[in-house]
C-alpha cells in the first residue's frame, strides 16, 4: 500500500512539474492555449486538426505555441512569417522531426521528403539534375499519353450512362506518369503488387498524418511500435521498398549512359558511380507516393467543385472553346495554358479551399533563432498553417464560397493571394515536382471539361464536400459522378 501511495505522489509530482514546464512562456516565444500534463494539446485538435488549428489561429494570431505532447509546436498562418521563416531564414528550419513513423517511410530519413539537410542538398541535387536532363519531350509525351487514357476510360462510362467513381482511374492515372516518368514502367493487370500500392498510397499517407501514439509520447513507444497499424504501414512500405529497390537494380544494370530513358537513370548518372543507392530509391518512392496521392485528391476535389457549380463550369469550357476556335473534343495542350486564365483561377481555387496538404511537412528548428521578434528555441516543430491561411476571414474575404474570379489579377498586375495559396509549399525546400504537378493537373482538368459536362448523379443533389484530414486533405465519400459528352 506504502508503494502504490508513493508512486501515486511521484506521478502527481510529475505531472505538476510538467504542466509547468509546459506553460511557463520564455523569452519571446509566442502565446498559446494552456498545455495539460503529458498530452499537452492533443486534446484540442479533435477528428478535424485542420479546422482547429485554423479557429486557434484566429484566436491566438498568425503565430501560435501548442504542445503535440512531448513537443513544443509553433502554427504559422502569417504568410508574411512563413516568408521569414521558410524562405530567409530556411537554413535554421530546413530538418524535419525525426519520429518513427518518418522514419519508417524514408528508411531511416533518406530520400528526398524527410531526409535532414546535409543529405538533402546532396539528394536535391541529384533530383535538380535528373528533372533538369530529362527531356521535355518525354516528360510532355508522357502527360498526354496517360491524360489521352483516363479520357478514354471516362468515354467509357458515359457511353454507358452508369454512375462513374473516379477514385482508381485517377490513381492509376497518377500513378502511371510518376512510374513512367521515374522509371519507365506502367501498371498492368498483373502487376499485383503496384495494383496493391494504388491502395496502400493513401493509406500510408493518412498513417503518416496520423502516426501512432510513440510519435508525440515516447514513453508510449516502445507499445505503439508493436501496434497492428504501425506494423500494417512497415509492412506496406517493405512491400514498395522492394519493388522499386528491384527496379534500381534492373535499370542500372541496363543504364546507357548516352541515353538515359528515365529519371531513375538520370539520377543513376548524376551520382557518378557514388554510392547513394538508398537515397536514390527512397527519392523514388517519395515521388510515387506524394504524386499519386496529392494530384488524385486535388482532381477528386476539383469534379466537385465542378459538379456543385455548372455555371463555373460552362464558363471554362466556352473558354477552352474560344481557346482552340471552337473546335469542340480537340486535345488541350499545355500551349493553351496561357489562353485560359479562367480555369487557371479556378485550378487555385481548388487549391485554396481544399489546400491538399493542409499543413505542409513539418519542419524542425536547428539552433535557437530570433526571427520578426519571436523565440524559436532549438527543437521546436513547425507546422505551416495552409488551411488556416486559405479558409480565414482574415485572408479571405467569403472564404466558405467557390469563387475562382478572386484569383483574376489587378490593373497592377498583382494578386495578393498568391501568397497565401502554396499548395507546394516556399522556399529552396519546396516540392521539387511541383513544375510536373501543375502541367498533370491543367492538361487533365482542361481535356476532362473539354470532354464532359460532370454532375452529381441527380444532376440536383449538391455533393458533399466536407473534407477528412489526413497528410492530405480528402474527400468524406467516395466520388460518385455522372458524366455528358460534351461532344456534337
Amino acid at each position: 500500500m506504502n508503494i502504490l501511495l508513493t508512486l501515486f505522489f511521484i506521478l502527481l509530482v510529475w505531472l505538476i512539474i510538467d504542466f509547468i514546464n509546459k506553460n511557463k512562456k520564455k523569452n519571446n516565444e509566442p502565446n498559446g492555449p494552456w498545455a495539460l500534463p503529458l498530452i499537452g494539446n492533443l486534446h484540442l485538435l479533435g477528428n478535424s486538426p485542420q479546422i482547429s488549428l485554423r479557429d486557434l489561429s484566429i484566436k491566438y494570431g498568425g503565430i501560435y505555441k501548442i504542445w503535440l505532447g512531448d513537443h513544443p509546436t509553433f502554427v504559422v498562418t502569417d504568410p508574411n512569417l512563413i516568408k521569414s521563416i521558410w524562405i530567409k531564414n530556411n537554413s535554421n528550419f530546413i530538418n524535419r522531426p525525426h519520429n518513427k513513423s518518418f522514419s519508417i517511410f524514408s528508411n531511416n530519413f533518406k530520400g528526398i521528403s524527410f531526409v535532414d539537410k546535409d543529405e538533402w542538398k546532396v539528394t536535391r541535387r541529384l533530383v535538380s539534375h535528373a528533372f533538369t536532363k530529362t527531356k521535355i519531350k518525354i516528360i510532355s509525351n508522357v502527360l498526354d499519353k496517360q491524360t489521352k487514357k483516363i479520357i478514354e476510360e471516362m468515354d467509357k462510362f458515359e457511353k454507358s450512362n452508369s454512375t462513374y467513381y473516379i477514385y482508381k482511374d485517377i490513381r492509376t492515372f497518377s500513378m502511371n506518369i510518376m512510374l513512367d516518368i521515374v522509371y519507365s514502367k506502367e501498371i498492368k493487370p498483373q502487376d499485383i503488387v503496384l495494383s496493391k500500392c494504388i491502395d496502400n498510397c493513401h493509406c500510408i499517407t493518412n498513417a503518416m498524418a496520423a502516426g501512432n501514439i510513440g510519435d508525440v509520447l515516447s514513453i508510449f513507444s516502445p507499445i505503439s511500435n508493436l501496434s497492428k497499424s504501425n506494423t500494417q504501414f512497415k509492412k506496406q512500405m517493405d512491400e514498395i521498398r522492394s519493388y522499386v529497390n528491384n527496379l534500381y537494380d534492373d535499370l542500372k544494370q541496363t543504364l546507357n549512359p548516352e541515353n538515359p530513358r528515365n529519371l531513375f537513370d538520370q539520377m543513376i548518372i548524376a551520382s557518378d558511380n557514388n554510392d547513394y543507392k538508398d537515397s536514390i530509391v527512397q527519392a523514388g518512392i517519395d515521388f510515387l507516393i506524394a504524386g499519386t496521392d496529392t494530384v488524385s485528391n486535388t482532381t477528386e476535389w476539383f469534379l466537385i467543385y465542378m459538379a456543385n457549380n455548372p455555371e463555373i463550369q460552362d464558363k471554362a469550357f466556352n473558354e477552352l472553346m474560344n481557346a482552340v476556335e471552337n473546335n469542340q473534343g480537340q486535345y488541350i495542350t499545355i500551349n493553351e495554358k496561357s489562353k485560359t486564365p479562367y480555369l487557371n483561377c479556378i485550378i487555385k481555387e481548388v487549391m485554396r479551399i481544399r489546400p491538399v496538404v493542409p499543413l505542409g511537412l513539418p519542419r524542425e528548428t536547428l539552433v535557437d533563432t530570433t526571427v520578426d521578434g519571436y523565440f524559436f528555441p532549438k527543437g521546436t516543430r513547425l507546422l505551416q498553417n495552409v488551411y488556416g491561411m486559405c479558409n480565414n476571414e482574415s485572408f479571405v474575404s467569403d472564404h466558405n464560397e467557390f469563387k475562382p474570379e478572386r484569383f483574376l489579377l489587378s490593373g497592377d498586375g498583382v494578386n495578393n493571394l498568391d501568397k497565401i495559396v502554396i499548395p507546394f509549399s516556399v522556399g529552396p525546400r519546396n516540392c521539387v515536382g511541383e513544375p510536373l504537378a501543375s502541367h498533370e493537373i491543367y492538361l487533365l482538368f482542361s481535356n476532362i471539361l473539354m470532354n464532359f459536362k460532370v454532375r452529381p448523379i441527380d444532376g440536383i443533389t449538391t455533393i458533399d464536400t466536407t473534407e477528412v484530414f489526413g497528410l492530405t486533405l480528402y474527400p468524406k465519400d467516395p466520388l460518385p459522378i455522372k458524366l455528358t459528352s460534351r461532344k456534337q
